[in-house]
Protein backbone atom coordinates (compact mmCIF):
# COMPACT_ATOMS: atom_id res chain seq x y z
CA UNK A 1 0.00 0.00 0.00
CA UNK A 2 1.53 3.25 -1.12
CA UNK A 3 1.19 6.31 1.13
CA UNK A 4 -1.49 8.01 -0.67
CA UNK A 5 -3.74 4.85 -0.70
CA UNK A 6 -3.02 5.32 2.92
CA UNK A 7 -4.63 8.69 3.26
CA UNK A 8 -7.47 7.94 1.21
CA UNK A 9 -7.95 4.86 4.05
CA UNK A 10 -7.54 7.78 6.92
CA UNK A 11 -9.46 10.00 5.13
CA UNK A 12 -12.31 6.97 4.51
CA UNK A 13 -12.34 6.09 8.28
CA UNK A 14 -12.55 10.06 9.59
CA UNK A 15 -16.11 10.12 7.32
CA UNK A 16 -17.12 7.35 8.59
CA UNK A 17 -16.44 8.41 12.73
CA UNK A 18 -18.42 11.37 11.45
CA UNK A 19 -21.39 9.68 9.97
CA UNK A 20 -21.96 6.76 12.69
CA UNK A 21 -21.62 9.59 15.87
CA UNK A 22 -24.35 9.57 17.95
CA UNK A 23 -26.14 12.53 18.37
CA UNK A 24 -25.66 14.33 22.01
CA UNK A 25 -28.96 15.19 23.79
CA UNK A 26 -29.10 19.18 25.11
CA UNK A 27 -30.26 19.79 28.89
CA UNK A 28 -33.73 19.68 29.20
CA UNK A 29 -33.83 23.00 30.54
CA UNK A 30 -31.61 24.35 27.81
CA UNK A 31 -34.43 25.96 25.87
CA UNK A 32 -35.85 27.20 29.04
CA UNK A 33 -32.81 29.43 29.62
CA UNK A 34 -32.11 30.66 26.56
CA UNK A 35 -35.52 31.92 26.32
CA UNK A 36 -35.05 33.55 29.58
CA UNK A 37 -31.45 35.39 28.53
CA UNK A 38 -33.79 36.81 25.57
CA UNK A 39 -36.59 38.54 27.65
CA UNK A 40 -33.75 39.44 30.21
CA UNK A 41 -32.64 41.43 26.61
CA UNK A 42 -36.36 42.43 25.68
CA UNK A 43 -36.71 44.06 28.76
CA UNK A 44 -33.22 45.89 28.98
CA UNK A 45 -34.70 47.28 25.74
CA UNK A 46 -38.11 48.25 26.80
CA UNK A 47 -36.28 50.18 29.79
CA UNK A 48 -33.79 52.06 27.51
CA UNK A 49 -36.95 52.59 24.73
CA UNK A 50 -39.03 53.87 27.43
CA UNK A 51 -36.90 56.32 29.82
CA UNK A 52 -33.94 56.68 27.79
CA UNK A 53 -34.35 57.52 24.58
CA UNK A 54 -36.51 60.34 25.26
CA UNK A 55 -34.21 61.40 28.10
CA UNK A 56 -31.25 61.69 25.31
CA UNK A 57 -34.19 63.50 22.82
CA UNK A 58 -34.89 66.12 25.58
CA UNK A 59 -31.00 67.19 26.36
CA UNK A 60 -30.54 67.31 22.42
CA UNK A 61 -33.43 69.90 22.03
CA UNK A 62 -32.39 71.73 24.97
CA UNK A 63 -28.64 72.14 24.08
CA UNK A 64 -29.64 72.88 19.96
CA UNK A 65 -31.45 75.76 21.69
CA UNK A 66 -29.29 76.65 23.93
CA UNK A 67 -26.90 76.78 21.22
CA UNK A 68 -29.13 78.30 19.34
CA UNK A 69 -30.14 81.13 21.64
CA UNK A 70 -26.32 82.16 21.46
CA UNK A 71 -25.64 82.44 18.19
CA UNK A 72 -27.88 84.20 17.40
CA UNK A 73 -27.94 86.75 20.57
CA UNK A 74 -23.89 87.02 20.00
CA UNK A 75 -23.97 88.88 16.80
CA UNK A 76 -24.46 91.97 19.11
CA UNK A 77 -21.89 91.78 21.97
CA UNK A 78 -18.97 90.84 19.21
CA UNK A 79 -16.85 93.70 17.55
CA UNK A 80 -18.52 94.88 14.41
CA UNK A 81 -16.87 96.56 11.72
CA UNK A 82 -18.76 98.50 9.22
CA UNK A 83 -15.98 99.18 6.58
CA UNK A 84 -13.32 97.27 4.79
CA UNK A 85 -10.43 99.48 5.90
CA UNK A 86 -11.53 98.75 9.39
CA UNK A 87 -11.38 95.42 8.98
CA UNK A 88 -7.98 96.23 7.27
CA UNK A 89 -6.69 97.91 10.37
CA UNK A 90 -7.60 95.50 13.02
CA UNK A 91 -6.18 92.46 10.38
CA UNK A 92 -2.96 94.69 10.62
CA UNK A 93 -2.40 94.94 14.01
CA UNK A 94 -3.39 91.54 15.19
CA UNK A 95 -1.19 89.91 12.96
CA UNK A 96 1.81 92.71 13.19
CA UNK A 97 1.45 93.27 9.26
CA UNK A 98 2.88 95.93 7.20
CA UNK A 99 1.35 98.21 4.54
CA UNK A 100 4.13 96.85 2.20
CA UNK A 101 2.76 93.13 2.74
CA UNK A 102 -0.33 94.23 2.24
CA UNK A 103 0.42 95.75 -1.00
CA UNK A 104 1.25 92.05 -1.97
CA UNK A 105 -1.56 90.48 -0.59
CA UNK A 106 -4.00 93.04 -2.65
CA UNK A 107 -5.96 93.63 0.37
CA UNK A 108 -6.89 97.04 0.27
Amino acid sequence: MNKKEQIENEIEKTLQLFENAERLEPDPHFVTRVEAVIREEENEKFVFSLFLKPAFYIVLFLLNFTSAYFYLTDGNNSLESSTNSELVEVFTNDFNISNSSLNLLNIQ
